[in-house]
């Protein structure tokens, strides 16, 4: 569906119910936002995507009839936004990117429940869930791409946002001994861990508190 005249932003709608849906197709938006990701598995889908383009803002790099879902805009292009609500659950999930300094992340299964919008380089996510039989994770606020790109200790967000993630450790450390920087020969085998963090300003200052347990 879409929607929108000559001056006004063309926007445009999907709604998405699929089963066993495969996910390699969706690789060519991963960069945009993970550098090197790489992506297979089956996913099934409940969820409404919506995007919009500003007048004249993808005009000499995208075609005015070509839908930002279909034929992801050029990297730095701007003006669109994205927007995507629903229920998301996967099998047979393999995933890799940079970040993950070539560990490589399998889910026999995994559910999200989703919420979300990406504008540029800035994602606003509100209460998104996502569960494994080993992880769980939990996202809310405003994210800057660029900035978790390019993270730090003294180069911290400046968004308020949470973030909570709950794992258990001996499958968190086999799959990710490289993310995690575990030295050779290391090895959990029991325990569970959960981190909380979260960004606020607070006085005219921005305060991040992280919480481990």
């Amino acid at each position: 569906n879409q929607s929108g005249g000559e001056d006004a932003p063309a926007r445009h709608q999907l709604e998405i119910i699929a089963d066993r849906l495969p996910l390699a197709p969706l690789e060519p938006w991963l960069p945009r936002v993970l550098p090197q990701a790489r992506l297979t598995g089956d996913a099934s889908a409940d969820l409404k995507v919506t995007s919009i383009a500003a007048s004249g803002s993808a005009r000499g790099s995208t075609p005015t009839d070509a839908s930002p879902l279909v034929t992801p805009p050029p990297g730095g292009a701007g003006g669109y936004s994205l927007a995507a609500a629903g229920n998301l659950s996967g099998a047979n999930i393999r995933f890799t990117a940079a970040a993950l300094s070539g560990d490589l992340l399998e889910l026999p299964t995994a559910t999200i429940a989703l919420d979300a919008v990406l504008a540029g380089d800035r994602l606003s996510a509100k209460d998104c869930t996502a569960r494994t039989d080993w992880l769980e994770a939990e996202l809310d606020g405003d994210f800057d791409l660029q900035e978790i790109a390019n993270l730090t200790l003294k180069s911290l967000p400046t968004s308020d946002a949470t973030v909570t993630a709950r794992a258990d450790l001996p499958q968190l450390t086999r799959m990710l001994p490289r993310t995690l920087r575990l030295r050779p020969g290391v090895r959990i085998d029991a325990g569970n861990m959960e981190i909380t963090a979260r960004s606020a300003a607070e006085n005219g200052a921005r305060r991040w508190t992280i919480a481990a347990v």
